[in-house]
């Protein structure tokens, strides 16, 4: 007997993966990983965590830097340095 899984169900299940650059304000992720080896160390330092949520704050009106919010404070990160970090959202 095959189970079927409804569809608002399934949806909550299934996660997309985007650059944090990608984020607009006021959305959530959890971080996944790291593309350039060279930031690893110093985002890890700032509290860029795999596996820990982040929030996008607010993004200043050129698009450069944005705000975040992680590990419990407030972060801000050049455009440059947030395309290089993968995260995971919730598909709703």
């Amino acid at each position: 007997m095959r189970r079927t899984v409804p569809l608002r169900e399934a949806q909550k299940t299934q996660m997309c993966m985007k650059k944090l650059s990608e984020l607009e304000a006021g959305e959530r992720g959890i971080i996944h990983s790291f593309e350039k080896d060279e930031l690893y160390i110093k985002l890890l330092e700032m509290g860029c965590v795999p596996g820990e949520p982040v929030k996008v704050v607010q993004v200043a009106p050129l698009g450069d830097p944005i705000s975040i919010e992680v590990s419990g404070y407030h972060l801000s990160l050049r455009i440059s340095e947030a395309d290089s970090i993968i995260v995971t959202q919730d598909v709703e």
